[in-house]
């Protein structure tokens, strides 16, 4: 997960991504982006090998919500903020 600065006229985003642990990372690919919101209150943690669960704020704007990304299952809460 990591913070992005759109810019002075917008608020932060927020998203977390899934790449390889081989793989340098690049907060600009936006092919291995699977959530996006504006709600730093978010978390993530590996269920399995395949499933990652996502811990978002109820409530705040989620502009990318991907359910399944390369075979691997995405499950998602929401969480008072």
């Amino acid at each position: 997960m990591f913070k992005r600065n759109c810019g002075a006229t917008t608020s932060n985003a927020y998203v977390i991504a899934v790449r390889g642990s081989a793989t340098a990372f690049d907060g600009g690919d936006d092919t291995n982006w699977v959530f996006l919101t504006d709600a730093g209150h978010t978390r993530a943690a590996w269920e399995g090998k395949d499933v990652l669960r996502i811990h978002r704020a109820a409530g705040s704007d989620v502009f990318l919500e991907v359910r399944v990304f390369r075979g691997m299952q995405i499950r998602y809460n929401d969480e008072p903020l």
